[in-house]
């Protein structure tokens, strides 16, 4: 998983046979997927796949596309032989309107050795512009049935919901009833397909906090930086006005102002601070060292009648 900017790079290759790399910046994040080709006997084969996906802001608009390719796919031991698939799917938006388009492309894929073309209304005998003749179709209809073996594309989706798009495109699907199979297995290939997804939604800009009328003087502050909207909060003299984060990319407003009456309110490593402590008046001052004067009075006193006052004899009692 790559993130950006601490770690705008990132790969993953412990799966034997897999290769995982992605990239993420500011305007552009993808990630690509290798995978060896494989083989299960009996079954299906098929050669090396790849798949990537990516999302571009441009301006104002977003692009995001998805693609795979699926190579040399070899069913029932060469009954149906595919050399290349490869399905792509687009979509794009501005936060106004949308689009999104794609589509599967099948090459090179044959049926008991006889060319055939598969597209969105299914398998054709024989290429569009050439087909087969009577024998050859034959022949291929016999070895599809023979195997048990059906072929479907499916239809591709686009679907819009609240701001979102989103379009999938279609898959080649096999269904596949084996002959000699006492355990009634169906075995169901899909093969392809590629999905992508959009969302636009309003943007936002730098908050604003009325500050408590208190009747005093005016303040005014401005918050400054990238993609932020200058703004002004009144409250009482002395307080500095404050502003939210700015609207742009990482960046963070810088408050400043001016302040008519009372004191200013100061700043310390880029903050407003909003109340100084301004030192204790000459008057308190004299309070409190008349009142440590009369307190020192009152402790001598109670030390005299503590500990210097002679004993007296208590009038009841008896002397033996």
């Amino acid at each position: 998983e790559a993130r950006t900017p601490s770690a705008p790079d990132a790969s993953y290759g412990q799966i034997p046979g897999t290769t995982l790399t992605a990239h993420a910046d500011a305007s552009d994040s993808h990630a690509v997927a290798d995978v060896q080709g494989a083989q299960q006997p009996g079954t299906a084969s098929y050669g090396n796949m790849h798949s990537d996906s990516s999302s571009t802001v441009t301006g104002t608009s977003v692009k995001t596309l998805a693609d795979s390719v699926l190579h040399n796919v070899d069913i029932g031991n060469g009954a149906v032989k595919i050399k290349s698939l490869t399905s792509t799917a687009t979509a794009t938006t501005d936060g106004t309107t949308s689009s999104a388009t794609g589509g599967t492309v099948v090459q090179g894929m044959t049926v008991g050795g006889q060319p055939v073309s598969l597209d969105q209304d299914g398998l054709h005998l024989g290429s569009s512009t050439q087909p087969l003749n009577a024998a050859a179709s034959a022949a291929a209809n016999q070895a599809l049935a023979g195997l048990g073996m059906k072929v479907f594309v499916s239809q591709p989706q686009l679907e819009r919901s609240n701001g979102t798009t989103t379009y999938t495109a279609s898959s080649v699907v096999f269904s596949w009833f084996p002959p000699d199979n006492p355990s009634q297995n169906v075995v169901v290939l899909t093969l392809g397909g590629a999905r992508v997804s959009v969302a636009a939604g309003a943007g936002f800009g730098e908050p604003t906090q009325a500050a408590p009328d208190s009747g005093g003087a005016g303040v005014s502050a401005a918050a400054t930086g990238a993609g932020a909207d200058n703004s002004a909060v009144s409250g009482p003299a002395g307080v500095s006005g404050d502003t939210g984060p700015s609207g742009g990319a990482g960046a963070v407003a810088s408050p400043t102002g001016n302040v008519g009456g009372g004191q200013g309110g100061q700043g310390l490593a880029g903050q407003t601070i909003a109340k100084t402590f301004e030192g204790v008046g000459a008057v308190w001052l004299l309070i409190g060292l008349a009142a440590a004067g009369l307190l020192g009075y009152g402790l001598h006193r109670l030390l005299v009648d503590l500990v210097d006052r002679p004993p007296v004899t208590c009038p009841l009692e008896v002397r033996r």
